[in-house]
């Protein structure tokens, strides 16, 4: 997955999100947001197994894929990027730590 986005459209649609997805959870997987890079669009969806919430944000989509990652890294990861887009990218291959 590779993919360019805005600062402010990815922390408008992870702060939405989040509001459902509680840091400390009996089961870990809901502790996760899921990142999916379609065609122009990336989809953020974290769910409580009560309430799922699907955000949409505009981005330049390079490589398609999808990703879970844990609520805490996703904002903090956010917050500290620059204010122009930059590109990032996750390898398939990567390893959760």
């Amino acid at each position: 997955m590779k993919l360019t986005i805005e600062r402010a459209a990815m922390l408008a649609a992870l702060g939405r999100v989040m509001t459902v997805v509680e840091a400390r959870n009996t089961i870990p997987v809901l502790a996760n947001v899921l990142l999916e890079a379609g065609k122009d669009v990336l989809s953020i969806t974290g769910s409580d197994l009560d309430i799922e919430i699907i955000e949409t944000a505009n981005a330049d989509i390079a490589t398609k894929g999808s990703i879970t990652a844990a609520r805490g890294c996703c904002t903090m990861s956010c917050a500290r990027c620059p204010t122009s887009p930059r590109s990032r990218s996750r390898s398939s291959r990567a390893r959760a730590r």
